[in-house]
Order: C-alpha cells, then sequence, then structure tokens
C-alpha cells in the first residue's frame, strides 16, 4: 500500500497557542490544503489518504500545531530535539494518484515581543513506501523527491547577466507538461512572481538562441 511520510525535529518556546508553526499539506500541486493533523480534513482533500497517523497534537488557534515550550521528550536526540511525525497510506496503487504533494511550514506570531526563543527545526525528511518496492527492481512508482526553495512572490525575479542585451528566453511550464508561458527579454530579469499567480509547482527553462542557461522547479504557494 502506498506511504508518504514526513518527519523533523524541533524546539519550541512559545508565549501563547497563537504563537508558533502548523504545516499544511496539498495532494494537488498547490490547489487545495489541509492542516496535516487534522485527519478528517486530511482525508477529505483531492487525492487525499485513507489513513492518517501523527505522532502527537497540540492546539494552536483553530486547529493543531507546534506551541508553547517543548524542548524534550522520549524521541530526544541530540541538543533537546523532538521529532515530529506524520504519515499518510493509501489503500491501494491505483488510489495513488496524486500529481504533486506540496507540504507548507507556517510559521505564525501575535507579533507581541515576550523574549521567546520561538521555533527551531531541523533535518527534515520525506519518504515513500509501497507494498512489495523491496521485492521489485523497476517500477513506475515515483521515487524522486525534492524540497523546492523559498515560494516565489509578486515580487520574485528570474536575474541573469545580459550586459550586452542579447535575447534570453523563458519557457514555464506545469508537472503535467501544460504550458504556462513563453517569452522572451532583452534585459536581465523575468518577472516570475507576475506572470504565475494560480499555486502550484512549475518548471522553467531559461535559454538565449545557441545554449540552455538552466532549468529549475519554482512554486507558488
Amino acid at each position: 500500500m502506498p506511504y508518504l511520510g514526513l518527519s523533523f525535529y524541533y524546539k519550541c518556546e512559545t508565549d501563547t497557542l497563537l504563537d508558533g508553526l502548523y504545516i499544511e499539506v496539498s495532494f494537488d500541486n498547490g490547489l487545495t490544503y489541509a492542516n496535516v493533523q487534522d485527519t478528517n480534513a486530511v482525508k477529505l482533500l483531492p487525492n487525499g489518504p485513507d489513513i492518517v497517523e501523527a505522532s502527537h497534537y497540540k492546539k494552536l488557534r483553530e486547529s493543531y500545531g507546534i506551541s508553547g515550550k517543548v524542548d524534550t521528550s522520549s524521541f530526544d536526540y541530540a541538543n533537546n530535539y523532538t521529532r515530529f511525525f506524520v504519515g499518510f497510506q493509501w489503500n491501494t496503487i491505483s488510489q495513488w494518484q496524486v500529481p504533486g504533494v506540496i507540504f507548507k511550514f507556517n510559521f505564525i506570531s501575535d507579533s507581541i515581543n515576550t523574549y521567546k526563543k520561538g521555533v527551531v527545526i531541523d533535518f527534515i525528511e520525506i519518504y515513500t513506501m509501497y507494498e512489495h518496492c523491496l521485492y521489485k527492481k523497476e517500477n513506475n512508482y515515483p521515487n524522486d523527491i525534492a524540497i523546492t526553495e523559498i515560494p516565489i512572490t509578486i515580487y520574485s525575479k528570474i536575474i541573469f547577466s545580459n550586459p550586452s542585451h542579447q535575447l534570453y528566453y523563458l519557457n514555464i511550464t506545469d508537472t503535467n507538461g501544460r504550458s504556462i508561458f513563453k517569452g522572451n527579454t532583452n534585459e536581465d530579469y523575468f518577472n516570475i512572481g507576475e506572470i504565475i499567480r494560480t499555486p502550484g509547482i512549475y518548471i522553467y527553462n531559461l535559454y538565449t538562441e545557441d545554449k540552455t542557461i538552466k532549468t529549475d522547479k519554482i512554486i507558488k504557494l
């Protein structure tokens, strides 16, 4: 049975249940989200799992998250970090039709300075498993998982060196290969924050007439 897990280690020192960290998950490339610890809401997501399990639950505002003072537990490793874990399971391979998974980490505060240390996280792991995976040498199950850089905002740009003002070209597609944008400029940037307005994961290809400059992923939340 397909299985997806997220774990990391953390310390927490916040003054109220209004400050802390909560994590959301999407199984449709960022179109819809739910709090990872709200088991009922996660199951109701498009492409959502049949089973959700988490290491612990703590109130944060109107849902769940990490708050208060947490710096020790039976799961400690060096420096008294505590392990956070959440896992999702689908009952059959046929139900595992997930185009893309996004975990969104939300650090929130009521902006009242009480000189607390806040939340620190470390050693993030994302892993997948499915039935018989150890016994099959070849399969079509995707095993490439990437942690994408900071999500783009309306101000985000792709910047490059172009002192001679030659034409640079940019193609952007979604993860299904559909074209989102094609354009060119003789300046030294593309304002991708104005180009991409819909949440999701995208692939961009920056190139000139004779060579590819860079191909990479970008994410919009």
